[in-house]
């Protein structure tokens, strides 16, 4: 599967997604932004311990494999195509790695 079809696969999950669902990808996501920041971990391990459907736990494994083997470049791409389909959700993401910056 290429990016632009694991790329479909994300937007397409994303869009079912709740906005807590939402959260809980971009906690993940931001914990390989900036891996090795306590909080960040504290943070992806708090999101784990909400219920979560099979399916989105599924789709959630999916979507961050894919994320871990893309390029930066790759990264930005599909944080400019969420922004499309949610911006505010990708606001606050872009908060939380600005107010990461200055952690540890």
């Amino acid at each position: 599967m290429d990016f632009d079809q694991q790329l479909e696969l994300l937007s397409n999950a994303f869009t079912k997604w709740s906005a807590e669902e939402r959260r809980v990808f971009f906690s993940h996501l931001l914990h390989r932004v900036i891996p090795g920041r306590l909080f960040v971990l504290a943070e992806c391990m708090e999101s784990m311990s909400i219920e979560q459907s099979e399916t989105f736990s599924v789709e959630l494994r999916t979507t961050l494999s894919f994320v871990d083997s893309w390029s930066n470049a790759e990264r930005n791409l599909m944080i400019d195509h969420l922004e499309t389909v949610d911006s505010t959700s990708v606001r606050e993401f872009d908060q939380m790695v600005a107010n990461s910056a200055g952690q540890a």
